[in-house]
């Protein structure tokens, strides 16, 4: 380990990410109970429509047995009038039921956009621990700092070099003699068989 980055502010942030991530599943449990209760409301209007359809056809079936009762005087003006209004009040219901069948199924709705920014607050989260992660910075390799220009507490700013590390498994020199002053004895001839 070579030094560490104050990790506080990257701890806290993934801290309320993971908090905000427990709010929206809490949010998506909600709103799909919301969604399944806005379902069964359509289900429902689905069963007031059935009932509406069968109270016209009944009502519509009634008037058209009493209205030829009326010539013959087997029932009187107000029966086929009532039996009128009732047809009349049942194709009202009916397409009062229809209207509202159609609200409630537009009602529904779905939990697919809280889903997303599930999905997206992950991400985020995973990003989070990833730059918690990063606060400890390790060497690549087992070295030797030199050239340290930071101490305890101080900023370090992007692209300003903290410090050298050489690397101590290889070592290997760079050097620069001239011929005349290397002893002769230690040179390998230039040419000639061996």
């Amino acid at each position: 380990m070579l030094f560490t980055i104050d990790p506080r502010p990257y701890r806290f942030e993934t801290e309320r990410l993971h908090a905000q991530l427990v709010t929206l599943e809490r949010q998506i449990g909600l709103a799909q109970r919301q969604v399944d209760a806005q379902k069964y409301a359509a289900l429902a209007s689905a069963a007031s429509v059935t009932r509406a359809e069968q109270s016209a056809a009944q009502r519509e079936s009634t008037l058209s047995r009493v209205e030829p009762l009326l010539k013959g005087e087997f029932v009187t003006e107000e029966q086929v009038d009532q039996a009128r209004t009732a047809r009349d009040t049942a194709r009202s219901e009916l397409k009062a039921a229809l209207l509202e069948h159609k609200r409630a199924q537009s009602a529904v709705s779905g939990v697919d956009a809280l889903v997303a920014q599930k999905k997206e607050l992950e991400a985020s989260i995973a990003n989070a621990e990833y730059q918690l992660e990063q606060t400890v910075v390790r060497a690549p390799f087992d070295g030797r700092v030199v050239d340290l220009n930071i101490s305890e507490g101080e900023y370090a700013s992007v692209g300003r070099p903290l410090f050298t590390l050489i690397d101590i498994r290889n070592w290997y020199v760079v050097a620069n003699f001239r011929e005349t002053e290397l002893p002769t004895s230690h040179l390998a001839p230039a040419c000639g068989s061996i």
